[in-house]
């Protein structure tokens, strides 16, 4: 008796429990579609991806709510953005661009392929993707946004020129737009970085050029000591009267030969003042571009210093070759009274 009882009891509930999951579902079917993808959106607007990217898939997955399975695909990218997850975000937008042609979202959809394809570094893709949207839909809200985007792909590739004549276009047709003031800093760093290109085009020059100079004045100096140490030799071993005009020549070179020294103490004091100025300089430019712990601020700053260095020794190789001119014709002069 007891038993009958026991399983009319368990009977009973089970049939309550059967009643209400029906209701529960029943209510569930009747708010998914547009109430569920709603609420995805609240939580999506929320920042609060991971939820929102739940809600969408569960929309994904009910057959009942197939109408807005375009929706829910979507956004699960979208969401998969907000979590950092580019790789899925990337299948699930190819998904739906591959499987809602004729979607409303479609515009937007290929726009965000390009951003995610952007976000995951593939630039030269990214692009091509924004281009096809800017051939496609010039109308959109998002198309002066696709030019930037593409503008920045090219900047990224380091296609200066073109990139710059795309931000151009931006400032220039959509003055009060979203992406004016970004697009007029990707012009000054476009500016700063075609001087800096050129400064190191000049700095490459410069270096090599002032190798060749130093070997030059070193084979030069070599052979001025030379003509010095011929001289003093020739000197001491002729008994000759040395004219008064020829003394007077020593006494001038000698002097000439002091200032020159001097002026390579000067010059050596310049150079360590501009090296450093020049380092300054370069740590300066390279904030500017985000770029500050480059290593190319220690080569640009080494190779300046070069530049200034090759300068310097232009100038006291004139002056050797003309302390080299004087000697030569006082070499001579002796030689020639004592014929």
């Amino acid at each position: 008796m007891h038993r009958a009882t026991n399983v009319h009891i368990v009977l009973i509930v089970m049939g309550f429990f059967v009643f209400f999951s029906a209701n529960a579902l029943g209510q569930s079917s009747k708010s998914d579609p547009k109430d569920r993808v709603e609420q995805g959106l609240r939580l999506f607007e929320k920042a609060e991806y991971n939820a929102a990217l739940s809600a969408f898939q569960g929309i994904i997955l009910d057959a009942k709510a197939k109408a807005r399975h375009p929706e829910a695909v979507y956004w699960s990218a979208l969401s998969y953005v907000g979590i950092k997850d580019y790789e899925n975000a990337d299948r699930s937008i190819a998904l739906f661009i591959s499987s809602y042609q004729s979607s409303r979202l479609m515009a937007d959809a290929q726009y965000q392929q390009g951003r995610i394809a952007f976000l995951r570094q593939d630039f030269e893709r990214s692009l091509k993707t924004f281009q096809v949207f800017i051939e496609n839909y010039p109308q959109s809200d998002l198309y002066s946004s696709a030019l930037f985007w593409a503008g920045e792909c090219m900047f990224q590739l380091g296609r200066l020129e073109q990139a710059e004549r795309v931000f151009l276009s931006i400032v220039k047709e959509y003055p009060g737009g979203m992406k004016t003031e970004a697009a007029n800093y990707r012009l000054g760093l476009i500016d700063l970085k075609y001087r800096e290109e050129e400064l190191l085009k000049l700095l490459k020059w410069s270096h090599e050029e002032s190798l060749r100079v130093i070997e030059e004045y070193q084979r030069r100096e070599k052979t001025y000591e030379q003509a010095i140490n011929a001289y003093q030799r020739q000197l001491s071993g002729q008994k000759i009267q040395i004219s008064e005009d020829q003394s007077q020549e020593i006494s001038q070179l000698e002097e000439g030969l002091a200032a020159l020294r001097q002026e390579n103490d000067k010059s050596k004091r310049e150079l360590s003042s501009l090296q450093a100025k020049l380092s300054a300089a370069q740590i300066e430019l390279a904030a500017a571009l985000g770029r500050a712990s480059s290593p190319q601020g220690a080569d640009v700053a080494e190779q300046g210093a070069l530049a200034s260095r090759a300068s310097l020794l232009s100038l006291k190789e004139e002056a050797l070759q003309l302390a080299e001119y004087y000697l030569q014709w006082l070499a001579s002069q002796p030689e020639s009274e004592g014929r």
